[in-house]
């Protein structure tokens, strides 16, 4: 019973392990993603400038009315509170990071990586044999189980007959006097059935809560798996189609502003589009990376067991 009790505390040992370094990881994508929003929105604001630079000088020389001016200027302000609130944000999250990490890591750090490398999962069949296995709170009430079933023969056997050895010493001024015997205890009216009962209860409950457990589990790998294949998805209609199409469009509304066939708000429009699709792409390949790390803690990943994900090189000093 003292051996199961130790193997529970060691799977509760690493099923923390496994949480703590899911905090971690979620955390270093989380400082990706808001550094690839703020290099997207420094960039709409570099963007901007030059719209709002073209569209005074042709308000300058009289090509275009002045409301184009007033909706560049307009458009720029929100531009560079977009790019300020990214800034803000990418401190946030870096303080975050060092707050999972502890004191070791500096105020000024790096990361290296990129948020599009996800790693691959293996077919779900798989991952629920691998979870059944090496689930660290699985195992955790299974060794509870055991020690509990293990209880019920405990007291069952305080049933049968015991013997103990007792030796006693009296001593006395003009001598010592030595006893030594053995003591047996039959227990001929008490069965123990309260301490029996007791603990066979104890076991149902212990076998229930696996069960439920197991099967809460199984649910939550499903949805986990599930939502790695629709953002996979998203991702890659976002990669090949939905942003090269978007930075297309910008390519010709600008073409079309400049030689003056098209007005600014065209051309205004069209940067939105590919603004929102490269949004939504960064925020796709960050759920991407939490669905993965989802199922690696569902698997009872300890760190070190996979090095791709998060590796200590990755994270530099300033």
């Amino acid at each position: 019973m003292a051996t199961r009790g130790l193997e529970a505390s060691q799977a509760v040992r690493q099923g923390f392990r496994a949480e703590l370094a899911a905090r971690v990881k979620t955390a270093y994508f989380e400082v990706l993603r808001r550094e690839s929003e703020l290099q997207a929105a420094s960039e709409d604001l570099a963007m901007m400038r030059q719209i709002h630079s073209r569209a005074r000088l042709r308000v300058e020389v009289g090509e275009a009315p002045r409301y184009e001016l007033i909706k560049a200027e307009t458009e720029l302000l929100a531009t560079q509170k977009s790019q300020q609130t990214a800034e803000l944000r990418v401190n946030q999250a870096k303080a975050a990071l060092r707050q999972q990490v502890g004191g070791a890591m500096p105020a000024q750090f790096s990361l290296d990586g990129a948020l599009g490398q996800a790693p691959e999962i293996s077919p779900l069949p798989q991952l629920r044999s691998a979870m059944a296995a090496g689930n660290a709170e699985l195992t955790q009430r299974r060794m509870e189980l055991e020690r509990a079933r293990l209880g019920v023969d405990y007291q069952r056997s305080l049933r049968w007959p015991e013997v103990a050895v007792r030796a006693s010493t009296d001593r006395q001024p003009d001598n010592n006097v030595s006893q030594i015997g053995l003591v047996l205890t039959i227990p001929l009216w008490d069965r123990r059935s309260g301490p029996v009962g007791e603990a066979t209860a104890q076991a149902t409950q212990a076998r229930t809560a696996l069960e439920a457990r197991e099967f809460e589990l199984a649910q939550e790998l499903e949805t986990a798996y599930r939502q790695y294949e629709i953002t996979q998805s998203q991702v890659t209609a976002l990669e090949s189609g939905i942003v090269r199409e978007a930075e297309s469009a910008l390519n010709v509304a600008e073409s079309a502003y400049r030689f003056g066939e098209r007005g600014i708000l065209d051309y205004l429009d069209a940067q939105r589009v590919l603004r929102g699709a490269r949004n939504e792409l960064i925020a796709a390949q960050f759920d991407l990376q939490v669905a993965a790390i989802q199922i690696e803690k569902l698997m009872s990943t300890t760190p070190g067991a996979t090095p791709a994900a998060l590796p200590s090189s990755n994270i530099h000093h300033q």
